[in-house]
């Protein structure tokens, strides 16, 4: 079992953080989004299908390795854009100053979770870059 991990490189130990970030968003995104009603089912299966590609990652080296990393960083902007298109409403409510358009949900979460999102994007990205095998 040592072996296992001895043979994993830094990109591999990136997309297990990437796994755990995205789990922890997912939760986040639905313990926020559900008592809004801006919780989108798309945004639900991008980050469940996001940790288990991330898992796999970790475990697998296959050939089709470097277009799942790909398809990781599409999943992980999804997911951003999902939240972004569910909450524009209530971004739009406070650059303006009125209740017309939103949820009514509470500004500063909006932002904070955009921002997670973000860094998760960017996340898939370096893991993307990363190199695939060791070199010794």
């Amino acid at each position: 079992m040592s072996e296992f991990f001895k043979k994993r490189t830094a990109g591999n130990w990136v997309h297990l953080a990437a796994a755990v970030f995205a789990l922890v968003m997912l939760i986040v995104y639905a313990s926020f989004t559900s008592p809004y009603g801006l919780m989108d089912t798309g945004a639900i299966i991008c980050f469940v299908f996001n940790v288990l590609l991330n898992i796999g990652l970790f475990i697998f080296e296959t050939p089709i390795n470097e277009y799942i990393k790909i398809i990781l960083c599409a999943l992980a902007a999804a997911d951003m854009a999902y939240f972004i298109v569910a909450c524009i409403g209530d971004i739009s409510d406070h650059i303006n100053g009125v209740g017309a358009l939103g949820s009514g949900a509470p500004f500063a979460p909006i932002i904070a979770i955009a921002v997670f999102l973000f860094v998760l994007v960017v996340v898939q990205i370096v893991a993307c870059a990363l190199g695939k095998r060791k070199q010794n």
